[in-house]
């Protein structure tokens, strides 16, 4: 009977372990951990509308421009500027 409880809280502990590192690789995936002002508009400007999720949906280098000047047409305030640094930020991180 103890080694049954023994394997059971071994396994236990093995996936609580597994969980918080799929939690912990998912953090990372959301946050990139960086401090680029772009991703700062990002998720002050975009998330007004979408879900940080929808916002970091993976798409092709060519459709980001197109994604953000749909985005303005609809009514997000964006300057030029900061269109173009949205724009370069989610190219080099969240191109297919």
């Amino acid at each position: 009977m103890r080694q049954l409880i023994v394997r059971k809280s071994n396994i236990f502990f093995v996936m609580a372990i597994m969980a918080g590192s799929i939690w912990l690789v998912g953090c990372g995936q959301a946050g990139k951990g960086d401090d680029d002002p772009a991703r700062a508009l990002i998720e002050s400007k975009c998330v007004q509308c979408h879900s940080l999720k929808q916002a970091y949906k993976k798409r092709s280098s060519g459709e980001w421009p197109v994604v953000v000047d749909r985005m303005v047409s609809h009514g997000a305030d964006l300057s030029a500027e900061e269109k173009a640094q949205i724009v370069a930020y989610l190219q080099a991180h969240y191109s297919k």
